[in-house]
């Protein structure tokens, strides 16, 4: 199925109504409080200011959890404070394992210490929420110290404390010590279950092949046969299942084989994350055919993410010193004239829209400084650094392509091997040092006549000219190894997924826009068209994307062969409804893009987008050289200066500064 038969389904809105959260919140029945003697108050109309009792707080508070707004909890807490009213051991329980369930260590902390501040000793199921706590949030260490305690005051280990901790060890990728914790729990009369295999299972989506793990060990190290002990993790549970006696342990008893879907979205979930597409379409046929179960918005999620890590060729490109060794070697035998021509239009481009003289435009548009500077701002954690040498197209992609991780935004950032950062940070080219020194020469001088380029200027140019090469080779490398028919087997199980009415998370349009900005320079059918039905379909079920996210799509959507910055304008509108907005580099990328390529067509916008840039209180060098341009720019499309008034000025300053130099040079 092509793209095309796939765009109407996804912009037509949905025929499905989203019920509310306090409908769902109120689905239990609930005990008519009688505030007054002489009515009786159902609990759908009490507004949340008017709790009296401790039972009408506690009622409050199983609210907010059940419509995940455990944040509030502990305001809850402090208006308790404040009227008086002394929390009990339900109340703490249901801070705790509220802010568990939203990964909020700091307020499970709280509840924590204060509950034992009050004189509340902590039991069992109150260990086993902190623990949990600690390991969803990465605190492994301090999970580990609580077991200790917990078993320092006596108080056992229950099998919920057992698969906290053995899923704690599954997320930081700790699979031996998860083993153990397996073991253990055998042993002190816990047989496990379908959650516990379905932990240790997860444990390898968190593998990398980069990553080694502390003290030499290998356990956080992907290997050749992972996928093995994944699919022998599932037999293994089956063969449980089989054998369970009533009442031990918990069984989804869905499946044909006496195991529920959950275990089976834990295997899709690692084999998709370590690159086993094959092994991902068997588990996905057996669930279906084999176990008779009905995939859900989980399964399809994880599926998707297999075809499009396949699509992108993220686990069959070269990695390192075999692609550090291809670049060199395809560079070697490139010219560079059509680059250095490139970055001299574009920096000519850059002078006449507004960026101020040739001499101001040049050494600020491709000094090393800005470069270094800019990465250091702007790095989002969850997408490409904003580095001056991703301007061009190809670096930006190939950076996406290259992510080992796949998977959504919020979680993936891609690792540059040591030997290609160096590669990337090398002097001169072979060809500048080997020959044509007098064409390059040529064509480094300014389009306009006039005016004289400083070695420096030469040397800036003739870097970021060879950084544009480099992109484009290493580009050229990875996109031999995308796969398009993987592409529209996305979109097709998206499609099924839209057809059968399950819910799909932000998580999911995000990583299928990432996919589609990636493909578009492939010439994948519909690449950018799935981009802006996706971001449709997401602000139709109200999604907002994150600082992070919205800044590393943006740097995706700036780039010149994904076509006109429809999408970046969108994008832009999209995170500033949220009132959220990408980071200062990414914004001045967004901004030079305008002014290159959409000029005059919206003044307003690049005047907003200047505006945002100087309201910045980053006062660093970078980020003033960004302002200063920001500035100069909002000044000619703002009214202040017309655009051939400042063109005309520039001219002058232009020639008074060349005859200057001339007068210098003959003295």
């Amino acid at each position: 199925m092509t793209g095309a038969a796939l765009l109407g389904p996804l912009v037509a809105p949905s025929s499905q109504q989203v019920a509310g959260l306090a409908s769902e919140a109120y689905a239990d029945d609930f005990e008519e409080p009688k505030y007054d003697d002489w009515r009786t108050v159902d609990p759908r109309s009490i507004p949340i200011d008017q709790p009296r009792t401790l039972d009408d707080y506690n009622r409050l508070m199983t609210l907010l959890e059940k419509r995940r707004r455990g944040y509030l909890i502990r305001d809850v807490f402090q208006e308790m404070s404040l009227a008086g009213v002394r929390p009990d051991r339900r109340s703490y329980y249901v801070g705790l394992f509220a802010s568990m369930k939203q990964r909020r260590l700091g307020d499970a902390m709280f509840f924590w210490e204060e509950m034992q501040r009050r004189g509340f000793e902590p039991d069992a199921p109150a260990y086993t929420g902190i623990i949990s706590a600690c390991g969803r949030c990465g605190q492994l260490k301090k999970a580990v110290e609580l077991r200790n305690e917990m078993r320092q005051r006596g108080v056992a280990l229950t099998r919920n404390t057992y698969l906290a901790l053995l899923q704690a060890f599954a997320e930081a990728g700790r699979l031996r010590s998860a083993r153990e914790i397996l073991e253990e729990m055998e042993g002190a009369g816990f047989p496990p279950d379908e959650p516990a295999y379905a932990a240790l299972i997860s444990g390898y989506r968190k593998l990398d092949k980069y990553k080694l793990a502390p003290s030499n060990e290998q356990e956080y190290k992907l290997a050749p046969g992972n996928e093995q002990e994944v699919l022998g993790l599932l037999e293994a549970a089956k063969a449980r299942a089989g054998s369970a006696l009533p009442g031990e342990g918990h069984w989804g008893g869905e499946g044909a084989s006496g195991l529920g879907l959950a275990i089976y979205n834990s295997a899709l979930s690692s084999l998709a994350a370590m690159g086993h597409h094959a092994q991902v379409l068997e588990v996905f046929r057996r669930v279906r055919e084999e176990e008779g179960l009905a995939p859900d918005a989980t399964s399809y999620a994880n599926l998707i993410r297999s075809h499009l890590g396949c699509a992108l060729g993220m686990h069959r490109q070269p990695q390192g010193a075999e692609l550090t060794s291809l670049i060199e070697e395809r560079l070697a035998q490139l010219d560079l004239a059509p680059f250095i021509q490139q970055v001299k239009e574009d920096l000519e481009m850059q002078r006449l829209a507004g960026g101020g003289t040739r001499r101001d435009v040049g050494s600020d548009a491709v000094s090393d400084a800005e470069e270094s500077d800019v990465d250091a701002l702007g790095s989002a954690p969850a997408g490409p650094p904003p580095t001056e040498a991703a301007e061009s197209e190809e670096e930006v992609l190939s950076q996406t392509m290259t992510n080992p991780r796949g998977g959504s935004a919020a979680q993936a950032s891609p690792h540059e091997p040591p030997q290609e950062q160096q590669a990337m940070h090398e002097g001169q080219p072979q060809q500048a040092q080997q020959g044509g020194q007098q064409q390059q020469q040529q064509l480094l001088r300014p389009s306009g006549g006039g005016g004289k380029v400083s070695a420096k200027e030469d040397q800036a140019l003739l870097r970021k000219a060879e950084q544009r090469a480099r992109a484009r080779v290493r580009f050229e490398i990875l996109a031999e190894h995308t796969d398009l028919d993987a592409w529209y087997q996305a979109l097709h199980c998206f499609q099924e997924v839209l057809d059968a009415g399950l819910g799909w998370g932000p998580e999911l349009g995000v990583d299928l826009v990432r996919a589609s900005l990636a493909l578009a320079p492939t010439r994948a059918e519909d690449a950018v068209e799935v981009a802006h039905a996706m971001l449709d379909k997401m602000q139709q079920k109200g999604f907002f994307l994150d600082v992070d996210t919205g800044s590393e799509l943006l740097m995706l959507a700036v780039r010149r062969d994904v076509g006109d910055l429809s999408l970046a304008h969108k994008l832009w509108d999209m995170l500033r409804r949220s009132g959220r907005f990408p980071r200062t580099p990414v914004v001045f990328k967004y901004m030079r893009a305008i002014c290159q390529r959409e000029p005059h067509k919206e003044p307003d916008r690049v005047r907003q987008v200047c505006t945002t840039i100087l309201n910045d209180p980053d006062r660093s060098d970078a980020c003033m050289r960004m302002k200063s341009e920001a500035f100069r720019k909002r000044e000619v499309f703002g009214g202040h200066l017309a655009p051939r008034q400042h063109k005309r000025q520039q001219a002058q300053r232009g020639a008074q500064q060349t005859q200057q130099q001339e007068e210098a040079e003959q003295e």
